[in-house]
């Protein structure tokens, strides 16, 4: 946990110091790195036999919790929206 918190506090450090306005080669350096860490993710569900197999029924779940913060986001900005046309007349 504290190697999370450091690498935390390292990189709001390296960001205060490398601000987007003082190095332009950050985003594209980030961008980079996002695609090598979403590479290594695919390479470690490949190669793992037992999460492979069970991914139909993960991919299941995600699908329907996907699906119910949608209509649930949906409807309370529906609800919300119509409080505040009433709240105009």
């Amino acid at each position: 946990m504290i190697y999370i918190i450091l690498s935390l506090a390292v990189g709001i450090a390296f960001g205060y110091i490398f601000k987007p306005n003082k190095s332009h080669r950050i985003q594209h350096v980030i961008t980079i790195l996002i695609w090598a860490l979403l590479f290594m993710l695919g390479m470690g569900i490949g190669s793992d036999d037992s999460l492979f197999a069970s991914l139909p029924t993960i991919g299941l779940q995600a699908l329907a919790i996907g699906a119910a913060t949608t209509l649930g986001s949906a409807a309370f900005a529906w609800l919300l929206c119509g409080k505040n046309k009433s709240r105009k007349q």
